[in-house]
């Protein structure tokens, strides 16, 4: 992905890893705490947020609504395929495997598993 990145500083480093020695006014953490298992992963990605949001600073982190993966399998499109979510197994304590298969024109379907 770093090397599609067009006009914006790069960093490669584990994101509870990460230190910037920067504070910003907003830090966005995306669907990697949803998709982090490991409650020490989890743990760490706070950490980097924490190090990193300015005083009145504020954190957006991503969550997935109750339910969201019931009456499987989903789907739904998105730029060039779609997106099946297929099924979902419980790992423990509040941690889903799920695994989901990407269709892209053209390729063959592709299965990832993303705990969330």
């Amino acid at each position: 992905m770093l090397e599609r990145v067009r006009g914006a500083r790069t960093v490669c480093s584990p994101m509870e890893e990460l230190d910037l020695d920067e504070r910003f006014d907003v830090v966005l953490l995306g669907s990697l705490l949803v998709h982090a298992g490991d409650p020490h992963v989890r743990q760490g990605l706070l950490r980097t947020c924490r190090r990193h949001v300015a005083g009145e600073g504020c954190v957006l982190i991503q969550r997935e609504s109750e339910g969201r993966h019931e009456n499987l399998p989903q789907e739904r499109k998105i730029a060039g395929g779609l997106v099946r979510v297929v099924s979902t197994d419980p790992e423990g304590p509040g941690v889903r495997s799920v695994y989901v298969e990407y269709v892209l024109r053209g390729s063959i379907p592709r299965r990832a598993a993303v705990f969330s």
